[in-house]
């Protein structure tokens, strides 16, 4: 699954062509799984749900300037998969517990949004499959957010303080393998996994 994930951060789509994309790499990686279970996932409406998530939570709790990378864990609790999100003052491409250095921890820090309750029960009844599904999601709502509010992140407009970058983004299941999304410069980002 790793190289499925870090081919799908190489060579993200846009959120129209997401599910097509998914449930291509999900055939290649559990040919016994129905491509069928991503009927069952709305992704434009969960892209927009986290969207709102990001936008709230960046205006209440501005990224402060030592921190240089943000990383949204995904976990499992209260009967469903959620995300949270922190920040760290270190960062690394060869340091995969860069995460635990947290000390930014916004207070909506935590998403529960209704794909990721929607995505629960293939995750239980298909271990793999929900992990592969809930780490593409998240890859590419990050990239797409990112790509698509860019005019929002530069410093002092927003997710950067003025004189912070670069700030890396990065995803993965807590306690699992890092994946290290982009960095947000001053004049756009650039894809690093």
């Amino acid at each position: 699954m790793n190289a499925t994930i870090k081919a799908l951060i190489a060579a993200p789509v846009p959120i129209p062509q997401a599910a097509v994309r998914l449930g291509k790499d999900l055939t290649a990686l559990y040919p016994e799984s129905d491509p069928a279970l991503l009927t069952a996932l709305d992704l434009r409406e969960g892209y927009r749900q986290f969207q709102q998530w990001l936008m709230k939570l960046f205006r209440q709790d501005p990224v402060p300037k030592d921190i240089v990378a943000l990383y949204f864990g995904l976990f499992e609790g209260n009967g469903r998969l959620e995300y949270y999100l922190t920040g760290a003052p270190v960062w690394s491409p060869d340091d995969p517990d860069w995460p635990g250095y947290e000390e930014f921890m916004p207070v909506f820090q935590h998403a529960r949004l209704d794909i990721l309750a929607q995505l629960y029960p293939i995750y239980q009844q298909h271990p793999g499959a929900g992990a592969y599904l809930a780490l593409g999601m998240s890859v590419l709502f990050i990239i797409n957010y990112i790509s698509s509010n860019s005019h929002r992140l530069l410093p002092g407009k927003g997710l950067l303080p003025p004189g912070k970058v670069p700030l890396v983004l990065a995803t993965g299941f807590e306690g699992e393998t890092v994946y290290n999304l982009l960095k947000v410069r001053k004049k756009g980002f650039e894809l690093i996994g």
